[in-house]
């Protein structure tokens, strides 16, 4: 599997005259989509992980996590305290797995 990010202005050590704002990741499992994460600051600087989808059949093999964890770091980076979601209750557990809290 492959992570790797789109965003016009990630986080980075150097100074940028604007803030990162949010950037998608893209998961690839043998040169091919298997699931993406959206990260995106909010109003109060924080950050949230606004989607994350895994291609169904690619379920249960850790993708979904490692967009997670990958999302996390970014937030981090970015300066920001806290990753929120707002899943849905079908996704609790897994949210829930992750280290989110309800």
């Amino acid at each position: 599997m492959r992570l790797h990010s789109s965003g016009s202005h990630g986080p980075t050590k150097k100074k940028r005259s604007r803030p990162f704002s949010g950037c998608v990741l893209v998961a690839e499992v043998r040169g091919d989509a298997a699931g993406f994460a959206a990260v995106l600051r909010r109003d109060d600087g924080e950050m949230e992980l606004d989607g994350l989808f895994v291609e169904p059949d690619l379920w249960r093999c850790g993708i979904g996590r490692a967009l997670v964890g990958r999302s996390s770091v970014l937030a981090r980076q970015a300066g920001a305290k806290t990753l929120t979601v707002l899943g849905n209750r079908h996704a609790e557990a897994f949210y829930l797995s992750c280290g989110f809290t309800a």
